[in-house]
């Protein structure tokens, strides 16, 4: 996320770019009965559940949550029922902020999609893969899973109400990590109990990071880059003023 973090899950715009780091991942028919997920990255060498348990575990480790979710809503949806081997790998941490937790969710339905023979548009593969990210963590705007499955740098509107690829002739980035990891979810709870505190408070910051991220839009457009990262200190400073 470059521009309008937390404002866009209340309907504000933000712009999102992908790095250029992989997940992979590979799916597999089994004549068993169980969903199998070897998923080194998330210290997950041999979980298994039965596919007719996906989803209904209220101890699913935090690393198969995603990966069982999206099973489970891709075979409702397309009335299959199937014993699969699922193998993750991933180029980047996921500690790192990176969205693995969206990569690893768009990976899955698009490699059931292609392991069963069926043709999902881009459309289609968001609008499944964030009805995952909803079941799996209640709240959300989808941003991260469009990185994955548009690619590139993207405009952006909560739920996919606006999805606009920008083009960007040169991006050089550099991404540091504090080390520490933060939890998505509880930042998102966090912001909207700040919200329902000072609701008008919070809304002009998320207006202000509204107009920063438009002007960011036009910046990175005309390759403006030293203008996008004056935005992005200020937009930074707004954060800040949230808490996050």
């Amino acid at each position: 996320m470059l521009f309008g973090e937390h404002s866009v899950v209340y309907g504000r715009p933000c712009i999102v770019t992908a790095a250029d780091q992989r997940m992979r991942v590979v799916v597999e028919i089994e004549k068993s009965s169980n969903l199998q997920l070897i998923a080194p990255e998330v210290g997950l060498s041999n979980y298994l559940q039965n596919i007719d348990n996906l989803g209904k575990s209220q101890n699913i480790p935090k690393g198969a949550r995603f990966v069982e979710t999206a099973v489970k809503n891709f075979f409702e949806k397309y009335n299959i029922r199937s014993g699969l081997k699922i193998e993750t790998r991933s180029e980047f941490s996921s500690k790192f902020g990176f969205g693995s937790s969206s990569a690893v969710t768009v990976g899955v339905i698009k490699a059931l999609s292609e392991l069963f023979k069926l043709e999902l548009c881009k459309q289609e593969l968001f609008d499944l893969s964030y009805k995952t990210v909803l079941d799996v963590q209640g709240v959300g705007s989808g941003f991260d899973l469009t990185a994955a499955i548009w690619g590139g740098t993207i405009y952006f509107k909560t739920g996919g109400e606006v999805i606009e690829p920008i083009k960007v002739l040169e991006f050089p980035l550099v991404v540091g990590y504090t080390g520490i990891k933060a939890d998505t979810p509880t930042l998102i709870r966090q912001v909207a109990d700040l919200h329902q505190k000072n609701e008008s408070e919070v809304e002009n910051i998320f207006d202000q990071i509204a107009i920063l991220t438009e002007e960011a839009k036009k910046a990175l457009m005309s390759g403006d880059l030293k203008t996008a990262g004056r935005l992005m200190n200020l937009n930074q400073e707004l954060l800040n003023q949230l808490g996050v």
